[in-house]
């Protein structure tokens, strides 16, 4: 994984989230069919919720990554915080 020094970094602030919050925004996803992929689409909102702009695009030119990259970071991290979480 190409950021995986970002890992844990990610992790700390996701396990800040509120889990009640968490459900709460996947039901709202879910009632507005607003999404290709509802795991991607969740991750994505809380990948800019928990990061600045500017922050993001200091992890995409330090690393020469991608949106595919940040993906990747942001799903095993949510993953290892949440693994009980479900999607469906």
């Amino acid at each position: 994984m190409k950021l995986k020094d970002e890992l844990q970094g990610m992790e700390q602030r996701f396990s800040k989230l509120d889990i009640n919050d968490l459900n709460t925004l996947l039901k709202q996803l879910k009632e507005s069919k607003q999404y290709n992929c509802l795991e991607t689409r969740f991750i994505w909102i809380l990948v800019n919720y928990c990061y600045t702009p500017a922050e993001l695009i200091q992890i995409y030119n330090k690393y020469d990554a991608t949106d595919s990259h940040i993906d990747t970071l942001a799903k095993k991290a949510f993953k290892n915080v949440y693994p009980h979480f479900k999607f469906d």
